[in-house]
């Protein structure tokens, strides 16, 4: 018996001498009790994530534009920007028929502002004549009278227009109507109620229902990581088919097919992204260390039913990943389950009886 103590008490000195600060011994029934567990340390790659900020835009591919097949007055419905829309919806009446009538008024308009400046500029010139007597005040008269009729009229062609503009009583030609070519999102439509609009402007413009491209500007903090993407997410979805356009700064874009309306182009958004680290990392979880002080400890299996505590260093930690850099080995088995028990073994702080003994 003296023999097996003195025999212990040697392994554990050469147990702690190898960097062990405590050894606690456990039969299998003891094990089984404090549920213990252990895993083979292997190295692995690990993922960081990181959020990434990325604006919505909308690729050529997936968007239709609607132009003014002429010109004239545009009278748009009540649809909104982000708003979902079927093929064939009218989203406006285009009325050409005015557009004679209203570029006469327009010509006319353009003329009478003309001469009425002409007229004032006359009527000045007539009362810095008048001080010497050169001219008669009914000259002057004569001058005043024909700048008001100029003034009446301009301000007369100018209600003409606002009319016309604003939806007047139209002449024969019926309004044409647009309509949506496609359907899905609105992501331009007209800011006036009613507007007089040329041939070829753009009316509307119909995104692909769930067709966005997500755009993240590479400034140096992020692009060092662009090589080391495994995966980018918004809101749940990944993105795909990643790509880096030139510019200043050069973007990383992304496509992205998502059914929320509320998502347009120009919104700010907030990109998840999960990173490879360039070498595989020794890995723990929260369960297996122990954090004491600034001290991070573990349990080894060191076989025969002898556990020993040892100090490692940490390094990089992740949602999955805890690094130990130095204190363990690939290939170390390590206690997974049941560590406090062993703690408050080593530690010496168990009461009652005890179900191991410590070294």
């Amino acid at each position: 018996m003296k023999a097996i103590l003195t025999f212990i008490a040697f392994l554990s000195l050469g147990y702690c001498e190898s960097g062990y600060l405590s050894v606690v011994e456990m039969d299998a029934e003891q094990q089984n009790a404090a549920n213990l567990k252990t895993r083979r340390l292997r190295k692995q790659i690990v993922r960081k994530e990181a959020i990434w900020p990325g604006k919505i835009r909308n690729s050529s591919q997936n968007l239709v534009e609607i132009a003014a097949p002429t010109e004239g007055v545009l009278y748009p419905s009540d649809h909104v920007r982000g708003q979902s829309i079927d093929k064939g919806m009218e989203l406006a009446l285009l009325d050409p028929a005015i557009v004679e009538e209203y570029h006469d008024i327009e010509s006319e308009l353009t003329e009478a502002i003309i001469m009425a400046k002409r007229e004032s500029e006359e009527v000045d010139r007539l009362k810095s004549l008048s001080r010497d007597g050169s001219v008669s005040k009914k000259d002057i008269q004569d001058t005043l009278a024909r700048q008001k009729v100029l003034n009446k009229k301009v301000e007369i062609l100018e209600e003409h227009l606002d009319w016309l503009s604003a939806g007047g009583q139209l002449i024969q030609t019926a309004p044409i109507r647009i309509v949506s070519a496609k359907q899905g999102i609105l992501e331009f439509v007209p800011q006036a109620r009613q507007k007089w609009v040329l041939r070829g402007e753009l009316l509307y413009s119909i995104r692909s229902p769930g067709a966005f491209e997500v755009a993240i500007d590479l400034y140096p903090s992020i692009y060092n990581h662009v090589g080391n993407i495994d995966r980018l997410s918004l809101n749940g979805l990944d993105l795909t088919s990643l790509r880096v356009e030139s510019g200043t700064p050069p973007q990383l874009v992304a496509n992205l097919q998502s059914k929320e309306s509320g998502l347009v182009s120009g919104a700010s958004v907030s990109v998840k992204a999960l990173m490879r680290e360039p070498k595989p990392l020794l890995c723990l979880n929260s369960q297996e260390l122990i954090r004491e002080g600034s001290d991070g400890l573990v349990f080894l299996d060191i076989g025969e039913g002898h556990f020993g505590l040892r100090k490692v260093v940490l390094g990089l930690e992740t949602s999955e990943c805890i690094e130990v850099s130095e204190g363990v080995e690939s290939g170390d088995f390590i206690v997974s389950e049941g560590v406090w028990q062993l703690y408050l073994l080593a530690r010496g702080t168990q009461g009652g009886d005890h179900s191991g003994h410590s070294h």
